[in-house]
């Protein structure tokens, strides 16, 4: 990463954001973006409601396959977050729940204590788009 942020600077003049950036919280969830312990805990019923009953996934790796992913909802990816189990997952986070949040910050104090200096890069966004959940919600 380093590289690639010194090098679109210093030859491109390319400044860098850091960016949490999800779409779909997770593979877990036929998205991408947060690491696979922060989906861990969430809900386990994805897609509910979108599609009254939870997809297959993978025993090897607990994810859902492509094809399965693009049969959901017609492949209308952004209303899966209105899914019970990203809602779960999400709320997870904000939550805390088995240090979630603390870990989360302690990311972004790694990414700061590696990147915090670097002339190339002007800031970070902890998180893109962050979506509203709570423990309280049901869907």
């Amino acid at each position: 990463m380093t590289e690639i942020i010194n090098k679109a600077g210093s030859e491109y003049g390319i400044y860098s954001l850091l960016d949490g950036h999800q779409d779909a919280w997770s593979q877990k969830f036929c998205g991408a973006g947060v690491p696979d312990y922060v989906a861990a805990i969430g809900g386990t019923n994805f897609p509910v409601p979108l599609q009254l009953t939870p997809v297959p996934v993978d025993p090897k790796t607990g994810y859902p396959n492509r094809t399965t992913c693009d049969s959901i909802n017609n492949n209308n990816w952004p209303m899966y977050q209105f899914t019970t189990a990203i809602n779960t997952a999400v709320g997870d986070l904000y939550s805390n729940v088995n240090g979630l949040a603390d870990r989360f910050a302690n990311f972004w104090a790694k990414n700061a204590a590696v990147w915090g200096k670097n002339q190339y890069v002007v800031g970070y966004e902890l998180l893109n788009e962050p979506w509203y959940a709570s423990k309280s919600i049901k869907l």
